[in-house]
C-alpha cells in the first residue's frame, strides 16, 4: 500500500466524509476515483463497513442487479465489479443523476 493510499485508509477508518466541500465546492465523492484504483477500492471498502455490508471474496456479484457468473471490472475505476457492459453504463447513469441531480 502506497502512503497515499494509507492515508486515506487512515481517513476513512477515522470517520472522514467524503460529501463535504472544500473551498471550491468541490466534494471527494464526486473526484476520488480519478485518485486510481487503489484509493477506489479502499473507499469502496469503508463504504461498505459503514453501511453494515460485507462482501466476502467468494461471493462476488454484479454492482447493478446482482447476478454472480461471469464478472468484469468497470473500465473506469477498476474496483467494481459487473455482468455487462448495459449494467455499467445503467450504474453510471442513476450514479451521475443522483450524485449531480
Amino acid at each position: 500500500m502506497t502512503a497515499f493510499s494509507k492515508a486515506v485508509d487512515v481517513l476513512m477508518e477515522g470517520g472522514a466524509d467524503l460529501g463535504i466541500p472544500d473551498a471550491d465546492g468541490t466534494r471527494m465523492r464526486d473526484i476520488y476515483m480519478a485518485a486510481g484504483p487503489k484509493v477506489t477500492a479502499i473507499i469502496h471498502t469503508w463504504e461498505r463497513r459503514r453501511a453494515g455490508k460485507q462482501v466476502p471474496l467468494g461471493e462476488k456479484r454484479c454492482a447493478m442487479c446482482g447476478k454472480d457468473g461471469k464478472l468484469l471490472w468497470c473500465a473506469a475505476c477498476h474496483s467494481i465489479l459487473y455482468c455487462s457492459s448495459e449494467c455499467q453504463s445503467m450504474r453510471a447513469i442513476l450514479s451521475t443523476r443522483f450524485v449531480h441531480g
